[in-house]
């Protein structure tokens, strides 16, 4: 295993509905390389994730979420993602959404740590 223990993997599809947060911290954000995120930043990035976290509590349906991220920032195949992973969640929006928060909230753990410690954050693009 070569990744430190307090790695964490975020796949793809997430990855992509955070994009927009990542390039807007990081002048040099690289989509498909590594980019360095100091602590000045972090405390940032924490609070638009929380804030996106708020915004999906108002979306009530599958037809909202889509209408949301595509509205709001440019994720790729954002429509065909998300029918995709709602289908999996058995049709049940609450749940994919849940889904989603739970990962943000995972990320944010990770910001809290880095944080704390006055660690930077090094994001490895996809």
């Amino acid at each position: 295993d070569h990744w430190a223990s307090s790695s964490h993997y975020i796949d793809e599809y997430t990855y992509n509905l955070l994009v927009d947060i990542f390039k807007q911290y990081a002048d040099d954000f690289n989509y498909y390389g590594s980019t360095l995120y100091f602590p000045k930043h972090l405390d940032q990035i924490h609070q638009a994730i929380k804030q996106r976290i708020r915004e999906l509590n108002k979306q009530k349906s599958l037809e909202d979420l889509i209408h949301y991220y595509q509205k709001n920032f440019f994720v790729l195949n954002i429509s065909d993602e998300l029918k995709r992973i709602h289908k999996a969640s058995n049709s049940d929006t609450s749940l994919l959404i849940k889904q989603i928060q739970h990962l943000y909230s995972e990320l944010i753990d990770l910001l809290n740590d880095c944080i704390a410690q006055n660690q930077p954050l090094w994001i490895l693009g996809m």
